[in-house]
């Protein structure tokens, strides 16, 4: 080959996907681990079925998780800080409906010395008052800012229409939620929810016989406390008859626009398919909408469409911020690209750039450990393989024809399905979907 000549771009023949690794700790608690070659770092996700659905008041499972590092019976919150910052580690957590988790990344050499204080916080929290209170006054700053962003309002008033007014996926948190939450609603969550029996551990990086050992040391030769959460009936859904709604917003540029609908679980059979035809609505950057409603119309910025698992079952969103004179406009264009995929076949040329973008978004995600965690975490408690979740993929996206997609738009893309959500200004609010 001449300096002047282009290499030939050769597609794999499959989804290189991750060899994940499930053991269990001496006592039973399960880790599930990404090994990643010639690294030096050990990331572990520290695991709870202690998530939203579980809470009995307003914001006790995301204030257990979030003040587990504030304090011990131990050590102070700055000294938890000092030991944590000297060695290197950081700290990261999450609260879902689903779970909680407290992520921790360090390198490797330094997890003897790490691990330590992580058992120490997620085991023998304090829960101190004069925190607790700091905690509560931070969030109650932060639910200012966010009732006064339109992408904000929006999103909750669309949830509230999906899910109905009360459901923790929908309810907004008041002032007054926040200050009822006591240090004694938080150690009692946690003396249900946080014994090693209800704990799974995820881990990125490196795990060799040592670290393994470590983790033993601190966790898995200790009895087994609490008990394992049960997967409780879902909490009830009451969606709203009508289809539109406006919050509104005085003085504003800018409107909101979060359009959406719950479709069906990750084991649905059409799961896979409707994930692509979402990707051709509005997943990437040259789809349907962004083509017509920004680079044509150009009545917004951006654009998109997303596929999200939330609960035991997915959620189709498309979302975007538009001038309050486009509002109307750019919904009216977003109902008439749903219809085009239901009336029309998607050209073979469109379809391979889809299938094209998306082998390419999947090997680039493939290469960074950290980013296949989520996909990763969700596989490992969904209880789903991971040799045949990337092959159902590479199968979806060679073999799916434009007929099976125009099928999947005429059942799940049909606009009179869907809630619509504006924060800010909505002149045609009342226009028939």
């Amino acid at each position: 080959m001449s300096q002047r000549e282009i290499p030939a771009i050769k597609e794999p023949s499959f989804f290189p996907h991750p060899d994940y690794q499930h053991i269990t700790l001496h006592n039973g608690i399960p880790v599930h681990v990404l090994p990643i070659a010639g690294v030096s770092y050990t990331n572990i996700g520290f695991n709870f079925r202690a998530g939203q659905r579980y809470q009995h008041k307003t914001k006790q499972a995301r204030f257990t998780i979030g003040m587990l590092r504030e304090g011990t019976t131990t050590r102070t919150r700055e000294a938890i800080f000092e030991e944590l910052d000297f060695l290197g580690v950081t700290l990261k957590d999450v609260c879902t409906y689903n779970y909680s988790e407290l992520f921790i990344s360090s390198a490797s050499k330094r997890l003897k010395d790490a691990l330590p204080i992580v058992e120490d916080i997620l085991c023998h929290p304090s829960f101190p008052l004069e925190k607790l209170k700091i905690q509560q006054e931070t969030n109650k700053v932060k639910l200012l800012h966010l009732k006064d962003e339109v992408g904000h309002m929006a999103i909750t008033q669309l949830k509230q229409m999906m899910y109905g007014d009360n459901h923790v996926l929908a309810y907004e948190a008041t002032a007054e939620d926040i200050d009822a939450i006591t240090c004694e609603d938080l150690k009692a969550f946690h003396k249900e929810y946080y014994g090693l029996a209800n704990m799974e551990l995820f881990v990125i990086g490196k795990l060799d016989e040592e670290e393994l050992a470590l983790l033993n040391k601190h966790f898995g030769d200790k009895e087994l406390n609490g008990k394992k959460a049960e997967i409780n009936s879902e909490m009830p859904i009451n969606p709203w008859e009508r289809k539109c709604a406006l919050v509104p917003k005085e003085n504003c540029l800018q409107s909101a626009v979060y359009i959406g609908r719950l479709s069906i679980d990750i084991n649905h059979p059409d799961f896979y398919k409707l994930n692509l035809l979402i990707r051709v609505l509005g997943g990437y950057f040259g789809s349907r909408l962004m083509s017509n409603i920004r680079e044509e119309k150009g009545y917004t910025y951006g654009i998109n469409s997303l596929h999200v698992t939330a609960m035991s079952r997915s959620v189709i969103y498309i979302i975007s911020e538009t001038a309050v004179q486009y509002t109307q406009p750019l919904i009216d264009e977003v109902k008439k690209e749903m219809k085009r995929l239901q009336d029309e076949l998607i050209p073979a040329e469109e379809l391979e750039m889809v299938r094209s973008y998306f082998i390419g978004v999947h090997l680039q995600t493939m290469s960074k450990g950290m980013d296949l965690y989520d996909d990763f975490r969700t596989n490992c408690i969904l209880g789903i393989d991971s040799k045949a979740y990337y092959e159902k993929w590479w199968e979806v996206l060679h073999e799916t024809t434009a007929e099976e997609l125009q099928e999947m738009a005429k059942k799940y893309l049909n606009p009179e399905d869907f809630y619509y959500a504006v924060a800010g200004e909505w002149k045609e609010m009342e226009k028939e979907i």
